[in-house]
Parts: structure tokens; sequence; C-alpha cells
């Protein structure tokens, strides 16, 4: 886990500052998001990415990762604007041999749900992946005492 995710979550594994100040430590700054994204993707990059500077958590080298995480949500967006519209009917689909099973909409956001969790918790943006924060600033040391 990177040092900077360590002092968001808390240093649970006790790992000495001074083994952690040697690590990779990229630029805070926020990428150019790639020109594909969906414009739902594109609207969370924007809204996300000055508290994603702010906290110190994103890099160039986290566009990938962090293109995911936006596209995931905007799939999220779309299955439950279709759930929403298909009301209860949107839950439950009838097979040809008459099977009920779960939706394919609700199956999409389902997916889209547990993908966005994992990514989310990677850039530390669950309750829980913010145990023991501690905002830091882009210009602010990880150690400064050590």
């Amino acid at each position: 886990m990177p040092a900077s995710l360590r002092l968001v979550t808390g240093n649970a594994s006790k790992v000495p500052a001074h083994q952690l100040k040697h690590e990779l430590k990229p630029d805070i700054t926020l990428p150019d998001p790639p020109a594909n994204l969906s414009d739902e993707a594109k609207a969370e990059w924007v809204r996300l990415g000055p508290e994603m500077i702010r906290i110190g958590l994103i890099s160039n080298l986290d566009r990938m990762a962090f293109s995911v995480c936006v596209e995931h949500w905007a799939t999220w967006l779309m299955a439950q604007d279709k759930l929403k519209a298909l009301g209860a009917d949107g839950f439950i689909e009838v097979t040809p041999s008459g099977y009920k099973q779960m939706s394919v909409w609700l199956q999409i956001r389902n997916r889209a749900s547990e993908a966005l969790r994992q990514y989310l918790n990677e850039f530390g943006m669950t309750p829980a992946a913010r145990t023991g924060f501690t905002a830091l600033s882009p210009q602010m040391p990880l150690f400064p005492d050590a």
C-alpha cells in the first residue's frame, strides 16, 4: 500500500515511517481525462479531481485507475436510471421458459457497484478507507519528522 494511502487509512502493518519514506512519490496532479470517457464519467472526473488533489491522492500515474473508477460510476448511473424508468418491472425478468430471474439492468448495476466499491477503496473514498484520515496538501511532505 502506498505511504500516502497509509496516511489516509492508517498504518495497520506498523511499517516504520523511515521504511515508507523512500517509496515512489509522484507529483500530486490531476491527469487529463481520456477523450473517450462518457459524459457522466467526465463530470465525475471534474467533480472529484480537485478533492483528490486537495488530499494528495492522485497523480499522472493514476489516470487509468481513476478513469475506470469514474466509468463504473457512469455505468451505475445508467443502470440506475433504467431501473428507475422501469419501476418494479425492472428488477425481475421472466425467461421464455417461465422462470424468474434478476434483470440484466439489475445485474449491471450490481456489478458496477461492486467494481466501484473496490476502486473507491483504492482511492480512499469510502468511510472505512478514511479511518484515521489525515488530509495532505500537495506541498506537504509525507513524513516531515522522519
